[in-house]
């Protein structure tokens, strides 16, 4: 469930969720797959973890096991953005939110993504 309350700048505007359906991004994510990587899951989560530790320059193969099956998740999706473009106040809120949702503070990590103003559009744009 969404709830938008009025816009207090620029960047958030009533109705941005609108046509939004999360089974949207599901479908992006498997087209994905299908186009880049002959619908091989494994090939996709490996690239797409090599791609954003590269973008933001993190090495996670000593993180704790919660930690670092948050990343592989969110890799996912993060490889879908054009993240490599972001500003560098962008990739270190990104940081921010990937250990927020590894350490299993919801609520912190929900607060990061809605400040995320390249992410939300992204997440917007892959399931409207």
């Amino acid at each position: 469930m969404l709830f938008e309350l009025s816009a207090l700048n620029s960047t958030r505007r009533i109705g941005d969720w609108d046509r939004f359906q999360i089974r949207n991004v599901g479908l992006a994510v498997q087209k994905r797959m299908a186009r880049e990587f002959q619908g091989d899951p494994k090939k996709m989560r490996a690239r797409s973890i090599d791609f954003v530790e590269h973008s933001l320059g993190l090495q996670t193969d000593d993180w704790p096991v919660e930690a670092r099956a948050a990343f592989e998740s969110l890799a996912i999706l993060l490889a879908m953005t054009r993240l490599d473009r972001w500003k560098i106040g962008d990739k270190q809120l990104a940081v921010r939110i990937i250990h927020a949702k590894g350490s299993g503070d919801e609520a912190l990590y929900l607060k990061l993504m809605q400040k995320h103003v390249p992410l939300r559009a992204e997440v917007i744009r892959m399931g409207s």
